[in-house]
């Protein structure tokens, strides 16, 4: 609860000093993950708290160890994707100098179809194949759940919590493409 309550919290806030503190009582504490996979690193990157982001890098953070606030969100995505969401880039750029690339369920989420459709991990990917559309959905980026839908649409629009959460978005036109390409409202508990 102190890591949840008070460091993490810390971190959010931008207190250098105080996270620094933290670390170097707890050094494990640079990996350490809270609530819905937070870690120190996920919430300065969310609020865009730039020297927090690389004093956690300098100390040997994961780079895309996923996170999110699970009500606004739904789905994690990483601490370079959190700090691009929130319009961040400056954050978002110190991770890619770090070698964080943008993957696929990232790039559902943010809005790129033409990366998600030009990706390897698309084909390639295990079941379930309704993944990186959970991302999209997620997202509420109705442009890249068609783009998906157009490759393996039985197996991705029939996972049933894609039309609850396209439903708690209240997006109708994903919910549209949801049950035209097979989904069934009563396998999604809505």
């Amino acid at each position: 609860s102190d890591f949840s309550g008070i460091v993490l919290k810390a971190a959010a806030r931008g207190a250098l000093a105080s996270v620094q503190t933290f670390v170097a009582a707890h050094p494990a504490w640079v990996r350490q993950v809270g609530p819905h996979a937070r870690t120190m690193v996920w919430e300065a990157a969310y609020m865009g708290r730039l020297s927090v982001v690389e004093y956690l890098l300098s100390r040997g953070v994961e780079l895309d160890q996923p996170g999110c606030y699970y009500t606004p969100m739904l789905a994690e995505v990483s601490p370079r994707t959190a700090a691009r969401l929130q319009g961040h880039d400056d954050v978002a750029h110190v991770f890619e100098q770090r070698g964080d690339a943008t993957d696929l369920h990232d790039a559902c989420y943010l809005g790129d179809a033409d990366f998600a459709l030009r990706s390897n991990q698309l084909l390639s990917s295990p079941p379930p194949a309704s993944a990186p559309t959970f991302s999209a959905v997620a997202g509420a980026r109705s442009d890249v759940v068609a783009a998906l839908l157009t490759v393996r649409p039985k197996s991705q629009a029939c996972d049933g919590l894609l039309l609850r959460w396209a439903a708690w978005r209240g997006n109708l036109e994903i919910i549209d493409r949801l049950l035209a390409c097979g989904a069934n409202p009563n396998d999604s508990g809505i």
